[in-house]
């Protein structure tokens, strides 16, 4: 079965993006704080985790520790999907203190629920 990484822990909307993620058949999100891992072991684990997923989308509104797991995405063979939530039209990066790193990858905007809806429903096969 497909999954799909949702770092909830790190996420700012993961009420948002886990029905998301069930619009889309064969889809199983896996948030590594829905595991009992001893807090020394979370990085290792949710590294793991992200290894065993084809798909994986961040959300970067607020900086929480994902960049290290974003960064590895790409020995993986996964292309990340990257989203924040935006407070104007203008926006075009998310505020937190990291956004420098993420200049690799094509960061997404979402204003409502609706634009994050689009960019999951986009961005998962069918």
């Amino acid at each position: 079965m497909p999954k799909a990484n949702f770092q909830q822990q790190h996420c700012s909307a993961p009420d948002k993006l886990l029905p998301l993620a069930r619009l889309r058949r064969d889809f199983e999100p896996v948030i590594v704080d829905d595991f009992d891992v001893a807090e020394a072991m979370t990085r290792d684990y949710s590294l793991m985790l992200l290894h065993t997923c084809r798909h994986a989308i961040f959300d970067v509104t607020v900086a929480g520790g994902q960049y290290f797991e974003i960064e590895r995405t790409g020995d993986y063979g996964i292309r990340p999907l990257l989203v924040f939530s935006a407070d104007s039209a203008n926006r075009t990066n998310p505020f937190t203190s990291g956004a420098k790193m993420l200049t690799k990858w094509d960061l997404k905007a979402y204003r409502d629920d609706d634009d994050l809806e689009r960019l999951v429903t986009e961005y998962l096969p069918k």
